[in-house]
């Protein structure tokens, strides 16, 4: 996710995001008890889940975009290179 402040930051896969707001909306009363909604700050229009990497591998394992339930066997198997299995579960 991008900053607001001094820039974006780097990804971890080397990627630069844009700068970007999230506003998190909290429905106490819904299923999905939160929501998110993120904002290109340049243009102000929201950006949609499939413009953004379907995960993000660091040291210590995997993070999955909110919608991305497994890995792909391509995935997984990059995942496996940079790190180890037990790291790359999904």
């Amino acid at each position: 996710m991008g900053i607001l402040g001094s820039g974006p930051r780097p990804l971890i896969d080397g990627t630069p995001p844009r700068k970007s707001l999230t506003v998190v909306d909290v429905k106490f009363d819904s299923p999905e008890l939160t929501t998110y909604t993120t904002y290109d700050i340049q243009t102000l229009k929201p950006i949609e889940y499939n413009e953004l990497p379907r995960l993000i591998t660091g040291i210590n394992g995997t993070v999955l975009r909110r919608d991305v339930d497994n890995l792909t066997a391509e995935e997984r198997s990059q995942c496996e290179r940079r790190l180890n299995a037990r790291l790359c579960a999904a």
